[in-house]
């Protein structure tokens, strides 16, 4: 998906949120400008939602496909104009 992303935005700023237990695969992921890291006690959640308003987003895309709570607070909370996820929640996304 970043790939594709990068392929048709080529100068988007791609900025991927990952969960500490996942810091590693960050150097994997060569088509993104910048990583956010995310702990999961309420304190970073927080700090961490509000890094991501203050962004100012244009697209917020959830690529779990599990029921993460943590994953859903952050993408709706996000402020982007629009919000992408899974069919398996459809009210909670523009495009599903």
């Amino acid at each position: 998906i970043f790939f594709t992303l990068r392929k048709l935005f080529p100068n988007a700023i791609i900025t991927v949120l990952l969960s500490n237990k996942n810091k590693s695969s960050a150097d994997l992921l060569p088509f993104v400008t910048n990583t956010m890291f995310l702990d999961k006690s309420i304190k970073s959640i927080y700090h961490t939602i509000n890094k991501i308003r203050t962004e100012q987003f244009d697209v917020c895309i959830n690529l779990l496909l599990n029921r993460s709570t943590t994953a859903v607070l952050a993408t709706q909370t996000s402020g982007a104009n629009y919000k992408i996820g899974f069919e398996e929640d459809p009210f909670l996304y523009d495009i599903n």
